[in-house]
């Protein structure tokens, strides 16, 4: 890492799917101030209060690094290639996994803070395939999901105080196609790669309430190339800390629109209109992002 990627920097980390390593720049100006490497195909990402970097991998681990360090603190080790993570106001980490190049029967491992022994949390029918979860600001875990015989979506998540998987109800709205799940400082924040059944991607917002899950309201992703289509695999909520510590609401989604180069674009949320930014232009699709 350069200098200028210190302790307090705000750094934007981006990971090339199919790659060996996660290119690190600053936010917002986009500069690279570096990269980390030697990894195993990194998908999804998360950070902790403290600021510490979580990397999943492909191959079943999670690498944790200082923010702007580029030495591992830890390695987490899943039963399935890691796909997605979040930590919680404990420092509890959770990390969505899947099995096979048919990215099947996905589990949930969490690991207690200062801990690299994790339960595992799997339901094959309901939740057979798991996308990425999120901690709220309450400690319970959500995700979207999909059902193994029907392929429906479903949702699902381990509840505070729950020893397993519970699947939860949506009232008020639909996913399409499920992405990644996060807190945005005021919401539970659903992605869908196909908002509405359209060709744009999006976030819906919600509240949970025992076990079911309500709209609150909703972002759609413009862009101004393929007729506006996007699509959004993990968008990505600029916040503060951007953990479940967080208590003031994003204003910003930084994600890759793989129908624009998958360009790195930031839009300003919660809203509906095109990106005011691109920052980094990745070849092979980016994944997920991380800002402190």
């Amino acid at each position: 890492m350069s200098p200028s990627a210190s302790k307090k920097s705000k750094l934007l980390y981006v990971s090339v799917l199919n790659g060996t390593s996660v290119n690190v720049y600053d936010y917002p100006s986009g500069s690279q101030v570096g990269m980390l490497t030697g990894l195993a195909s990194p998908a999804g990402q998360c950070v902790d209060a403290q600021g510490d970097v979580y990397v999943t991998n492909g191959d079943g681990s999670v690498d944790e690094y200082a923010h702007g360090g580029t030495n591992t603190i830890n390695t987490y080790s899943t039963s399935g290639g890691a796909f997605g993570c979040s930590v919680d106001k404990k420092g509890d980490l959770a990390v969505t996994d899947f099995v096979g190049p048919s990215y099947s029967a996905g589990s949930i491992t969490v690991f207690p803070k200062g801990s690299t022994k994790g339960t595992v949390y799997s339901d094959p029918a309901d939740c057979y395939f798991i996308w990425p979860a999120g901690y709220d600001d309450r400690g319970n875990l959500i995700a979207s999901a999909e059902n193994e015989a029907s392929e429906a979506v479903t949702y699902c998540g381990v509840l505070k105080g729950s020893n397993s998987l519970t699947t939860l109800t949506a009232k008020g709205f639909a996913i399409y196609s499920p992405a990644s799940t996060m807190w945005d400082g005021k919401y539970i924040a659903l992605g869908d790669q196909q908002i509405g059944g359209g060709l744009q991607s999006g976030v819906i917002d919600v509240t949970l309430s025992g076990s079911t899950l309500t709209y609150h309201s909703q972002s759609t992703l413009d862009d101004t190339c393929d007729g506006g289509s996007t699509h959004v695999v993990s968008p990505f909520i600029v916040g503060r800390k951007n953990t479940p510590v967080n208590d003031k609401q994003g204003n910003v989604i930084a994600g890759a629109n793989e129908f624009c180069s998958a360009d790195l674009r930031l839009w300003r949320y919660p809203k509906s209109e095109d990106p005011f930014k691109t920052i980094a232009s990745q070849a092979g699709g980016i994944s997920v992002s991380i800002i402190r």
